[in-house]
């Protein structure tokens, strides 16, 4: 094979390679060409999700919000029996001002009326069971406010919201808001808990936990983050019965005496498949019930202990709510929009929405299969479409599958996010199988079939607040998993292209949320036989993160998300660094034989960058149905890709 390695120069441990001179050579030839009059042919809806975030109870009623908005405007609202599992009721409502399609994150009920804290929204909406009226109720808090938590307590609807790490309350008649102040340097104020005398606000990474008295607004708070336990800061879910915090915090469930810290207790969550508490509530007689992601275990904390009673939604990605219906009996909502009844000792009855209230999501990732079909994947399920036969399978799955690879025999895989899980697809029942974890990684991004070492190369980031990435490598033939974090430091690694026996690689320094620690993106070379650094290179000192990183002719072309949009070519051996273009935005880029592709879901366009680096835009207005970054499925003995148009599955053919 051609040896692209770089010289000795750029071989690990010689100087950082930034401030290496950027010339504009290829700039001059991207004029754009006209584009030609070619249409897509669409194929309806790619995936159906009934995917939903916030939830709450009024009477025997479930109430449940959609993740997005489902037309880019409208929340849907669902209402369903839980004497029947039937679903009664489905609107989609009106929320102005929210951002990015963003929908309803969190509900609370105060017995008469259902509340709806929305993700991207300064507002909280209110809706009537009896009228099915929905109005936006009071302003309470800054402009595109994500609210993370909402309890009812007295008088008083109590808030925590993102960006600001605040806690808030609002009174619910009076519609007056109070402040009472941050809970840390996080920007994500994620839990609540109110007591006859006190509210605790919990942040996310790098955690804390505040203690306010009712009437003490505007106030620092007394910070009792350190009652967590040694090595504990971050609260996920708080509860408060019989003179004690309950937390769910990583692997346990912690409570304590809130004034002192004293009766402390840490409770071992139970199963290997329980991620972290993620819903809790207590019941009439003082009882606290937790439930645990992904596992969908629920267990009672005792005094010393949690006891399992019960396990729902094993494959679901979020529980949304749990709570009494009545004396012994739980209900619980998850991710999927299933809900769920529970009499305790008894198998929890599952119902299921998707019929009567899915709707058509975005695709997380989309393959185009040797046998033919199309693999799409959603939030919380996928879908095989063979179009030949005329047929679909729909099946759920847990969380966000951000990256698809069929491998030698046929079977599909995802990369799932929450959590860095591996799962198995057969390629003709469609039914799935996790296999593997990329321990200590949170959000995967891309993920490609090495053929000639039978294994799967993933790129990832961390959990939220951190920066260290990984390239991971999870051997077919037993799965065994090894996390590599070491070829760029402090930084998510976002892009992967496998060419032969090299990995190419592409750094993001701003991380999961955090801002950046190192200075300089960079980019690497792994030699997959070994598994060893071949080099690593900071091609441009004012780029803070790589999108996208493809290998054609011997050249390295690289998508800047930070600087937004700029495509620069990087040769390893002269270190030569140009600029071809700015595209606009970041999005997909692939390569099929020498033709390199770029697809901008922000400009909604579709280009050609040509083997002397012109730009040849084959399609615009391309109406964006992506929720990542767009992939390309290419045919094999056609000249186009698979796609999104909006939320239909299409076909772009590159010539007319």
């Amino acid at each position: 094979m051609e040896d692209l390695r770089p010289s000795r120069r750029q071989v690990l441990g010689l100087a950082a390679l930034g401030g290496t001179a950027l010339t504009l050579g290829g700039l001059a030839d991207s004029a754009v060409a006209a584009r030609p009059v070619v249409q897509p042919t669409t194929y309806g809806p790619a995936i159906l999700t009934a995917a939903m975030r916030g939830a709450t109870r009024v009477g025997d009623k479930v109430y449940q919000t959609t993740r997005y908005l489902v037309d880019g405007e409208h929340l849907r609202i669902v209402e369903a029996d839980l004497t029947t599992g039937e679903v009664t009721w489905v609107a989609d409502v009106d929320v102005p001002g929210s951002g990015s399609g963003a929908g309803g994150l969190m509900m609370a009920s105060d017995g008469t009326y259902a509340y709806v804290g929305m993700a991207g929204n300064a507002s909280i909406f209110r809706l009537d069971p009896q009228t099915h009226a929905f109005e936006a109720w009071v302003e309470a808090g800054p402009a595109g406010a994500w609210w993370y938590d909402m309890a009812i307590a007295g008088d008083w609807l109590y808030l925590s919201s993102y960006p600001d790490c605040t806690v808030r309350r609002v009174h619910l008649t009076t519609k007056e808001v109070q402040t009472y102040g941050v809970v840390s340097e996080s920007r994500y104020a994620n839990s609540l808990a109110v007591t006859d005398s006190h509210v605790y606000g919990g942040a996310n990474a790098p955690g804390g936990i505040k203690e306010w008295a009712l009437d003490a607004t505007g106030t620092d708070g007394r910070d009792i983050t350190a009652y967590l336990g040694e090595g504990r800061t971050i609260p996920i879910k708080m509860a408060y019965s019989n003179g004690l915090l309950y937390i769910g915090t990583g692997k346990f469930v912690v409570s304590f005496d809130p004034t002192d810290g004293t009766q402390h207790v840490a409770r071992p969550l139970l199963d290997s498949k329980d991620r972290y508490i993620d819903f809790m509530c207590v019941t009439a007689d003082g009882a606290v019930y937790a439930i645990a992601r992904t596992s969908g275990n629920i267990y009672r904390c005792d005094a010393d202990q949690l006891v399992k009673v019960g396990q729902a939604l094993e494959d679901d990605g979020q529980n949304n709510f749990l709570g009494e219906y009545e004396p012994g009996v739980l209900v619980g909502t998850g991710d999927s929009g299933r809900f769920w009844k529970m009499t305790l000792g008894e198998e929890p009855e599952v119902f299921s929405t998707v019929e009567d209230a899915g709707y058509p999501d975005r695709a997380q990732d989309l393959i185009r299969h040797s046998n033919g079909t199309i693999w799409v994947a959603g939030h919380g399920a996928s879908q095989v479409h063979d179009l030949a036969a005329g047929s679909k399978v729909r099946v759920d799955n847990f969380g966000e599958i951000k990256a698809l690879a069929e491998v030698g025999d046929g079977s599909v895989y995802g990369a799932i996010y929450p959590g860095c899980t591996i799962t198995r697809f057969d390629q003709h029942t469609v039914e799935r199988t996790d296999v593997a974890t990329l321990t200590g990684q949170y959000r995967p991004a891309l993920m490609s079939y090495d053929d000639r070492r039978n294994q799967l190369v993933v790129v990832s980031g961390p959990h939220i607040g951190g920066n260290q990435g990984a390239v991971s490598f999870v051997d077919l033939a037993d799965h065994a998993v090894e996390v590599r974090t070491d070829y760029l430091p402090d930084q998510s690694v976002r892009g992967l292209h496998v060419v032969g026996d090299i990995a190419y690689v592409a750094g993001d320094t701003h991380g999961e949320g955090t801002g950046p620690v190192a200075p300089v993106a960079q980019i690497a070379a792994i030699d997959l036989n070994t598994r060893e650094l071949l080099w690593r290179a900071e091609p441009r000192s004012d780029v803070a993160s790589y999108e996208r990183i493809i290998m054609r002719g011997g050249k390295l072309y690289l998508m800047a998300r930070r600087p937004r949009g700029d495509l620069i070519t990087y040769d390893p051996e002269t270190e030569a660094v140009e600029l071809v273009t700015n595209l606009g935005g970041y999005g997909g880029m692939d390569v099929k034989g020498r033709r390199l592709m770029t697809w901008v879901h922000w400009e909604l366009e579709i280009s050609h960058i040509t083997p002397t680096d012109s730009v040849r835009a084959l399609y615009s207005d391309v109406t964006n149905g992506w929720y990542n970054n767009p992939r390309f499925a290419f045919e094999p003995e056609r000249d186009g890709t698979w796609g999104m148009y909006g939320l239909e599955l299409a076909w772009f053919p590159f010539r007319a």
